[in-house]
């Protein structure tokens, strides 16, 4: 099976929040706010490792690189492979996560599908994977060459 691979890219509100949270930890630094700064730079730090930057499909396997600790699903463990529009708009609730702060992950609840592991940056081409033996997952890759792939992966 060929490599295939995608960037995620961070979404206009990620950077607006990222940007946001910096400037309040600046401010932080600047007024000696030790506890504050502390705070922030754990949060900073937290949501770095968390986050998602590249999906790569490569020998029956759907991995998710991120600094630490990147996952690893095989694919013939996908069931259901579907293209949903939003996490902030139709009936989507976060659970448990993070909106903005470097991307969106965490745990959110899709009618259907239950409490998913989301892994992206942005809201655009949010893919709800869903397994047999496993929580399902939500990523956002920006490559559409990607999204068609994952789509045509047989699912037994």
């Amino acid at each position: 099976m060929n490599r295939i691979s995608s960037k995620t890219s961070l979404s206009a509100l990620a950077i607006t929040v990222t940007a946001l949270i910096a400037l309040i930890f600046v401010y932080a630094l600047i007024h000696d706010q030790k506890a504050a700064m502390f705070i922030m730079l754990i949060c900073l730090l937290a949501a770095f490792f968390l986050t998602p930057f590249k999906y790569v499909i490569d020998d029956r396997k759907l991995k998710i690189v991120r600094p630490t600790r990147s996952l690893t699903y095989p694919l013939a463990s996908i069931s259901k492979v579907t293209l949903i529009s939003s996490l902030s708009q139709g009936p989507s609730v976060r659970v448990f996560g993070i909106g903005g702060l470097l991307g969106f992950y965490g745990y959110y609840w899709f009618p259907g599908a239950g409490v998913a592991f989301v892994l992206a940056r942005n809201r655009k081409n949010l893919t709800l994977i869903e397994f047999r033996d496993r929580r399902p997952i939500v990523i956002s890759p920006d490559d559409s060459e990607f999204l068609a792939h994952l789509g045509s992966i047989s699912l037994g």
